[in-house]
């Protein structure tokens, strides 16, 4: 009997605006980070766009994380999940809508209409910024060791798509409350 090789690897894919815009918040290497810390790590690969698009990951594309949404309703088939900043409009090409088959979920610092909301952002002086994230149902407090107001955001954005690969609520605040945001930024 032969065995044909598996590609479980499921692709999360960054836009390049949303990595360069949230490059003080630094969500790609956060989200990386939680999904180390949650045993996921094995399972998902974070990937930039432009390294998609050449074919030079291997994977299957699993989960879009972008500011706007700009991409061809056939570009976004091709993923089960996209995952967009709420206070953004949709930019597909006339007449064109998210397919059925890509369910599309929001983040939001500033609106409670999103999928997932950071509130009550609190700054703690030289000790960082404090908020809770809510989603459906649920609510939790994150303490992030950053001076960076732009942590939050990149945080918020992390958890969002982290929250999509099925990593437990508790688990994802556990890991953001762990990292030290401070050594990952860039002054």
């Amino acid at each position: 009997m032969e065995c044909k090789p598996s590609n479980s690897i499921r692709l999360i894919v960054f836009t390049d605006e949303i990595a360069a815009c949230e490059q003080s918040g630094l969500a790609l290497p956060v989200l990386q980070k939680i999904l180390s810390s949650c045993g996921f790590a094995e399972r998902y690969q974070v990937i930039l766009w432009s390294q998609w698009e050449k074919g030079s990951a291997v994977g299957v594309p699993y989960a879009l994380v972008t500011g706007q949404v700009t991409q061809s309703a056939q570009e976004l088939s091709r993923f089960s999940v996209c995952v967009s900043d709420y206070d953004s409009d949709l930019h597909l090409p006339q007449g064109e809508s998210v397919p059925e088959t890509c369910r599309l979920l929001t983040y939001s610092a500033t609106s409670d209409n999103a999928d997932f909301t950071a509130r009550n952002v609190r700054n703690f002086q030289d000790k960082g910024y404090a908020f809770e994230m809510v989603g459906v149902g649920v609510i939790g407090r994150i303490q992030l060791r950053s001076g960076k107001e732009q942590a939050v955001r990149g945080s918020l954005i992390a958890a969002s798509a982290a929250l999509t690969c099925g990593i437990p609520f508790a688990e994802v605040l556990k890991a953001l409350n762990e990292i030290s945001m401070a050594y990952l930024h860039k002054e």
